[in-house]
């Protein structure tokens, strides 16, 4: 069985969540991964009462003109919300994860 990347953000994603689970914090928060109808996808990370929760964010805007390939992250009270092109999501989840653990 090959071992797992840690490199790899979905990876560091699922360790970061996990890292967060007491038994009460994954009953009223988590993280949503849907798909955009233009097309695309988006991510919220609830950081409520978690470390990051009043942490200062600064938006991230990649390719943000260009249909396909753009990405925007942006933190709202205490969600983290991205959305991306259809073939950025590991490029956004990278982007989330790299603030979430450094």
């Amino acid at each position: 069985m090959k071992s797992p990347n840690i490199s790899d953000p979905l990876e560091r994603l699922q360790r970061w969540y996990l890292s967060n689970c007491d038994g009460y914090w994954e009953h009223q928060y988590g993280i949503q991964i849907e798909t955009l109808d233009n097309p695309g996808w988006t991510l919220i990370v609830d950081l409520e009462e978690t470390g990051k929760a009043d942490q200062p964010f600064e938006e991230i805007k990649v390719d943000y003109d260009n249909d396909e390939n753009w990405i925007i992250v942006e933190k709202v009270e205490s969600k983290l919300k991205g959305a991306c092109g259809p073939a950025k999501l590991s490029h956004l989840l990278q982007l989330v994860v790299d603030w979430l653990e450094p």
